[in-house]
């Protein structure tokens, strides 16, 4: 009778323990959530930190708030600063995965970066079918930067079939929108007569819109319009300045243009301080012919102008 009493009583213990452990699971999140406290107090602070760029409080005060399931904005946020390593470290696999718990919440900025990483194989494998499962969700709901992505995904032929007329209407869509990459873009693809016959004045339009906000790419590539006189009259003076514009916006072909041009006088005065200066910080950024140039002038080799008439590198960058 006492083994059947002790028996039973094992057995007790045994299903109370297990329903402690059912309870504690099923009731874990919300006695979670309980723990933090309010919660709307939490997040405003998170969110005044990163509004006032105190990343690693940021950082701090998010990381908690981002293990909640429905905190699809906490998430964003901190997935933003693991990607940029803001705060602390960079983190691209795990920012990858704060973005997908937002994104699988309709957080339409965390699916368009999903997107974005799964295109250029960013703290995961490549995988051009996630991105554009992703980027097209986002690009639906009138995001630009998916719009762009799924442009870029049907110009190079990522996954979709190659089809430069349907990269060409979404990049539209993302101009319309103000995405000045876009527009840089769309004046690449009538520079090159891609999904539609090739126009220099159309380019140059869209060059100029772009340019306008500040795009270093489309300010490269007026550069080179006017140094080709092509949907514009020749100026390589003008060239010259819009070079300058850009190259100093860190833009590498541009600083090693920039630098050529200096070096044979052609739309600034010859001055090879000047142009090494260029060289230099073209090569910084690991561009193979500034680095080479630059070899070439520091051991004061004779260097002969290929001919007379100045033509820059006809680089197009997106």
């Amino acid at each position: 009778m006492k083994k059947q009493r002790i028996l039973l009583v094992g057995i007790i213990s045994v299903g109370v323990i297990a329903l402690l452990i059912l309870f504690g699971w099923l009731f874990r999140k919300p006695l979670y959530r309980l723990s933090l406290g309010d919660i709307d107090a939490r997040y405003r602070s998170a969110m005044l930190a990163y509004q006032e760029h105190r990343y690693a409080d940021a950082r701090k005060e998010l990381a908690p708030l981002a293990r909640l399931d429905t905190a699809k904005c906490a998430q964003f946020l901190l997935g933003d600063l693991l990607y940029r390593g803001e705060g602390g470290p960079a983190d691209l696999p795990e920012a990858l995965n704060l973005f997908l718990m937002a994104a699988r919440q309709e957080h339409v900025d965390a699916q368009a970066n999903a997107g974005f990483m799964y295109t250029y194989g960013l703290g995961t494998r490549q995988d051009f079918g996630e991105a554009m499962d992703w980027l097209y969700r986002a690009a639906l709901r009138g995001n630009p930067k998916a719009q762009l992505g799924m442009g870029n995904l049907y110009k190079n032929g990522w996954g979709p079939v190659r089809n430069e007329q349907a990269a060409l209407n979404w990049y539209r869509r993302a101009a319309a929108h103000g995405n000045s990459d876009a527009m840089n873009n769309i004046g690449y693809m009538y520079r090159n007569g891609l999904g539609v016959p090739r126009n220099y004045e159309e380019a140059l339009f869209w060059f100029q819109k772009a340019a306008n906000l500040g795009n270093s790419s489309a300010q490269y590539n007026i550069g080179n319009l006017y140094c080709w006189g092509k949907g514009v009259d020749k100026d390589i003076v003008q060239g010259a300045r819009w070079m300058l514009k850009s190259a100093l916006q860190e833009n590498a072909p541009a600083q090693y243009n920039l630098a050529r041009m200096y070096q044979w006088g052609k739309g600034v005065e010859k001055n090879q301080e000047e142009a090494m200066k260029w060289y230099r910080r073209a090569a910084a950024q690991g561009h193979e012919k500034a680095m080479l140039a630059l070899a070439r002038l520091e051991k004061n080799e004779t260097v002969e102008e290929r001919d007379s008439t100045f033509m820059p590198d006809e680089g197009w960058p997106e």
